[in-house]
């Protein structure tokens, strides 16, 4: 079954427009294809930066997946070394809430709620039905956030 370029769902063969995203969907030959991810990847603990390095890549990684049409973002920014929590976590953490009460995100998932019983990802899940093939849905994995733009 062919998948949406936009979002990364199933449609039905011969569809021109996404029923998820509304998207229209250029059909192209077999050879050469392969459908996109709906999620944009972004991996802050690389290289060690420090608080503010991060929250500057942070920002440029929004920017470019807005850019790019991805309206969801998957943000690796680690747990921390000593078990109790990175300082890179708490930053953007703090930056993503700042940017959600602003409008200019629609929905923050951390980690450890990315899963099935997460009542607050229903339209999520519902629109990006792809993200539970994601390898974190359902780890509980306190060092990634998930974003909706």
């Amino acid at each position: 079954m062919p998948v949406c370029p936009t979002c990364g769902n199933r449609v039905e063969p011969y569809t021109t427009v996404c029923p998820f995203c509304e998207r229209r969907i250029r059909r192209r030959g077999r050879r050469g294809y392969r459908p996109r991810s709906p999620m944009h990847v972004v991996n802050l603990e690389a290289g060690m930066p420090s608080a503010e390095e991060a929250l500057v890549r942070l920002r440029s990684a929004l920017t470019t997946a807005r850019q790019r049409g991805k309206r969801i973002v998957k943000i690796i920014h680690g747990y921390g070394s000593h078990g109790v929590g990175g300082t890179l976590r708490h930053v953007v953490r703090r930056e993503l809430n700042a940017q959600t009460r602003r409008g200019a995100i629609r929905l923050v998932v951390r980690g450890e709620d990315f899963h099935a019983a997460n009542a607050s990802l229903d339209m999520m899940l519902a629109m990006y039905p792809a993200l539970r093939d994601d390898p974190d849905f359902g780890r509980r994995n306190e060092g990634i956030t998930i974003v909706l733009l």
